[in-house]
Order: C-alpha cells, then sequence, then structure tokens
C-alpha cells in the first residue's frame, strides 16, 4: 500500500514501510475488517506496530468503495488520548469522500489508459490497410491503361468501381489516422505565417470541377490585401476541403456556394483574425443535430444526408484542426434552407 504523508518530522522515512505490510500493525487490522479504530493508548494494543517512537495514540479509518478498503486514513499524536469521538467522526466523513474522489481518479485512468489503447489500435490498423490499398489502386491503375491486355467497357466499368471504393477507403483510413494522432497528441502542425486566399485557390484546384460538374454556382469573395494568417497551410486546406466538400454533396443540382473571407475584428484573447465562410444551399440541418455535429461518426437522420457516402469523421477532425491553430468553428443552419460553416484563423503578427 503506497501511502502519502504529512506532519511527520525529517528523518522519519525510517519509520515508514513502505509500502506498508497489510498484515502489520493495526493499518493491517483496519484495512483487514474494514473497521474504524481509536487507539488512545497505542501500548495497550497487542497489534500496534511502532511507526514513530514519539507515538502516544492513533486514529485509523479505512477508505472503502462498495465494501472494499481502498486505502487507510492513519492520524497520530504524541500525547495519550490525543484523539476523541468526535474526531473518529470527522475522519470517517473525510475518509468518505476521499473513497468517492480516488473511485473516479481510478476510473477516470481507466477510461484514459482504454482510449489511448483504442487510438492506438485504431493507428496500427490503419496503417496496416495503406499497403493493401496502395497495391489495390496500382495494379487497378496498371489494368485500366492496358498492361495486362486490352480492357473492355465492361471491365473497364468494373475497374473504376475498385478504384473509387478504394479512394473512398483511402479517405476513411486516412481520417482514422488524422484521429488517432489528434486523441493521443501526436499530431503535429508546421505553424507559419498563410494567405487565405492561396488557401482557397488550393482548396477549389481538386474541387472546382465537382461542382462545375453537379451545375452548382460558385462565388468566391477573397478581398485582395488582406493579411496573411498563423496556421498550417496544408492542414487549413484540409479544413477548407472538408467544408466545401459537404457544401456541394449536400446541395442539389443548380445550388449555390459561396465562399468568403473576411477581416472580423478580435479573438477573445483581443488578437485579430480572419474569418472563412462557405454558405451553400442545401439541405440544412435542424437544431438537434446542429448540436451533435462535431461528435466522431455522427451523421444526421435526414435520408438526403444518408444517402450520400460518408462515415462522420471529417467535420469533426476539422473542428479539432480549427481549434488547434487558435481558432474557432461556428455553424448556421436551417432544414431545407441551407448551411454557413465558419472558421476564424489569427492574423499573424508582423
Amino acid at each position: 500500500m503506497l501511502h502519502t504523508r504529512r506532519g511527520y518530522p525529517p528523518g522519519a522515512e525510517r519509520y515508514l514501510k513502505e509500502p506498508w505490510p497489510l498484515d502489520q500493525g493495526v493499518i493491517g487490522r483496519v484495512a483487514a475488517t474494514g473497521i474504524s479504530t481509536l487507539v488512545p493508548d497505542v501500548s495497550q494494543d497487542p497489534d500496534y506496530v511502532p511507526i514513530l517512537p514519539a507515538t502516544r495514540s492513533q486514529l485509523t479509518v479505512p477508505v472503502a468503495r462498495e465494501n472494499s478498503v481502498i486505502g487507510v486514513i492513519v492520524l497520530e499524536s504524541d500525547r495519550l488520548n490525543g484523539f476523541d469521538k468526535e474526531s473518529l467522526n470527522f475522519v470517517i466523513r473525510l475518509a468518505d469522500h476521499a473513497a468517492v474522489s480516488i473511485a473516479n481518479a481510478q476510473l477516470y485512468e481507466q477510461v484514459k489508459r482504454a482510449n489511448q489503447a483504442k487510438s492506438e489500435f485504431v493507428s496500427i490498423v490503419a496503417h496496416e490497410l495503406k499497403l493493401p490499398m496502395t497495391s489495390i489502386k496500382g495494379y487497378s491503375d496498371l489494368l485500366a491503361m492496358g498492361a495486362a491486355g486490352q480492357v473492355s467497357e465492361g471491365q473497364l466499368s468494373f475497374l473504376n468501381t475498385i478504384r473509387s471504393n478504394v479512394e473512398r477507403m483511402n479517405t476513411l483510413v486516412s481520417d482514422l489516422l488524422d484521429i488517432s494522432r489528434i486523441e493521443t497528441g501526436r499530431l503535429k502542425l508546421d505553424i507559419k505565417r498563410v494567405a487565405l486566399s492561396s488557401v482557397v485557390e488550393e482548396t477549389l484546384r481538386t474541387l472546382r470541377k465537382h461542382i462545375e460538374d453537379k451545375q452548382q454556382t460558385l462565388q468566391v469573395d477573397v478581398p485582395d490585401g488582406l493579411p496573411q494568417v498563423k496556421g498550417d497551410r496544408s492542414r487549413l486546406i484540409q479544413v477548407l476541403a472538408n467544408l466545401v466538400s459537404n457544401a456541394f454533396k449536400y446541395t442539389p443540382s443548380g445550388g449555390q456556394i459561396t465562399i468568403t473571407v473576411r477581416h472580423a475584428g478580435t479573438l477573445d484573447d483581443g488578437k485579430p483574425y480572419l474569418v472563412c465562410s462557405i454558405q451553400d444551399t442545401g439541405v440544412g440541418m435542424a437544431p438537434e443535430d446542429v448540436e451533435k455535429l462535431g461528435q466522431k461518426f455522427f451523421r444526421a437522420g435526414d435520408p438526403r444526408v444518408r444517402d450520400v457516402p460518408g462515415h462522420g469523421l471529417g467535420f469533426s477532425i476539422a473542428k479539432n484542426l480549427v481549434e488547434m491553430q487558435g481558432g474557432k468553428m461556428e455553424i448556421q443552419s436551417e432544414l431545407d434552407k441551407g448551411s454557413t460553416f465558419s472558421f476564424t484563423a489569427p492574423v499573424a503578427a508582423d
């Protein structure tokens, strides 16, 4: 039994056995029986084992939780009859509170270890999936190019389906790796001065065609002369790509997506920031769904959302990435009218 102590004179460590053997002394007896003991004269108790030569009386109270003793509180005095019934009752109440606190701390540690083990397991599995997926994609690309002979239209259709599903799996694995790194504190950011205009431009380079293919209107309003922000460029692109991707996926054909960047005052700490907003005319969300958005694997129950492939991790990752870079994520949404997702980024100091 490890113990903490207070009030013992210098040099008392030589009298204290650590850990204290549970088959010795009044302490061992109380730990075994769970019965509080007030000893007015330790010389009269046959079980007493000296802790300090000057001890004359001792008060020992078990710290119990669910009929199990998880600790013992020991008070010693250099006077005979150093403790009374009132002292005993006070320490018993103290032990009751201590038992709850210790049990909660133990449960917290168990949960933390379980989460750590879960995150490490997810990380290992995701890494192991990367290699076979890369191989599948590589060989399907080679087959599609005719490396093993001419491919018919039907075969090419099957190969495109394989590649499409591998891309979906790759996205899921990448998201699982990001979640694992975020939860374990292993995600490293490369914080530098970044122009949000270049972040918007790079993001739309790959997503603009998807928007055009769905016959949606895209408006971009990023004024010249905006200051640079402080952030990780690749992760800001990841955040914006997730929000724009969600906008065109949940906006019907003929809808509109608007991306704006503005200088929007100061953060809570008084520092200036820019805000990037992605507004759409999509399906929108009910208030109860907005509250849950950001929880891992959450997807709204609306069939129009469920019909779109997804796994409910992208926004959670994006929100965490924004907060890790000193910003905030905000959501405004109305069912059947659309949504506006905004994130802030602190302006880089001159």
